[in-house]
C-alpha cells in the first residue's frame, strides 16, 4: 500500500489534472445558457437527478478528503490492503486520470448542450465528433472511470459501493436517453444509426441495441 505522502501526491496531481481538463473545456460552455424550448423530456424522476449528482460528487470529495483528513479516509479503518495492492493503486491512478481527461474532452465537445437533465431542445443536433464518434455516453464513462479509479487508488470499499450505484444510475439514464432520442421524429433515424455504430460506455458496435431501444420503441403508443 502506498505511503501517505505518495497517496496524497497522487490525489493532488489527479485533482490538478481534472481542474486543467475542466478549464480546457470551459470555453465551449457558455456563461449564460441561452433559453431554448425543450422539444422532448426523458421522463426521468427529479429525485434520480439529485441522487446522480450526489453519487458523482463522492469520488471527487473522497479524493479531496485524502488530502485534508487522511486519517479518516486513506489511513482509516475502511481502507483495505492486500499483497500487490500498490500495482492496483497505480492502475487506479491511470484510470482516474483517464476519466478526468475524457470528462474534459466530452464537455468541450458537447458544449452548450451539456445538462444534467435528460431532454432534447429544439435546435439540439446529434453530436458525432470528439469521443462521441466511438461512445454514445462518454461523460457517463468518464464518471465511472473516476469512481473506479478512486476505489482502486485509495483501496476504498466506500467508493466501491458508490461506483456500483453510479453504474446502475448511468445505465438507467443512458437507456432513458436512448429511448428519448430514438422516439424523436427529428433525430430518431440518425440516432438509430449512431447506436448501431457506437458503444454505450466503451468503444465498439452495439449488438442489437438500435433495434431494442430504437425501432421497437417507436411502435409504442
Amino acid at each position: 500500500m502506498f505511503g501517505l505522502e505518495v497517496a496524497q501526491g497522487l490525489a493532488f496531481t489527479a485533482l490538478l489534472i481534472l481542474a486543467a481538463a475542466a478549464a480546457l473545456a470551459r470555453p465551449s460552455l457558455p456563461r449564460h445558457r441561452p433559453r431554448e424550448s425543450v422539444a422532448t423530456e426523458g421522463g426521468v424522476p427529479e429525485w434520480t437527478e439529485i441522487v446522480w449528482l450526489a453519487a458523482v460528487s463522492i469520488p471527487l470529495l473522497y479524493t479531496l478528503l485524502v488530502l485534508l483528513v487522511p486519517h479518516s479516509t486513506y489511513l482509516g479503518p475502511w481502507t483495505f490492503g492486500f499483497p500487490g495492492d500498490e500495482l492496483v493503486q497505480a492502475v487506479g491512478y491511470v484510470v482516474w486520470v483517464g476519466g478526468a481527461l475524457l470528462a474534459g474532452w466530452a464537455l468541450r465537445t458537447l458544449g452548450r448542450y451539456t445538462t444534467v437533465k435528460i431532454q432534447i431542445t429544439e435546435t439540439q443536433p446529434i453530436v458525432r465528433s470528439g469521443p462521441y464518434r466511438w461512445i454514445r455516453h462518454p461523460m457517463y464513462s468518464a464518471i465511472l472511470f473516476l469512481s473506479i479509479g478512486t476505489t482502486l487508488l485509495f483501496l476504498s470499499p466506500v467508493v466501491a459501493i458508490d461506483a456500483i450505484v453510479l453504474f446502475a444510475l448511468a445505465e438507467y439514464r443512458a437507456i432513458m436517453e436512448e429511448r428519448m432520442f430514438t422516439r424523436s421524429p427529428r433525430l430518431g433515424a440518425e440516432y438509430e444509426r449512431l447506436m448501431a455504430e457506437t458503444g454505450r460506455f466503451l468503444p465498439g458496435r452495439s449488438r442489437g441495441e438500435s433495434r431494442t431501444h430504437g425501432t421497437s420503441l417507436r411502435k409504442d403508443p
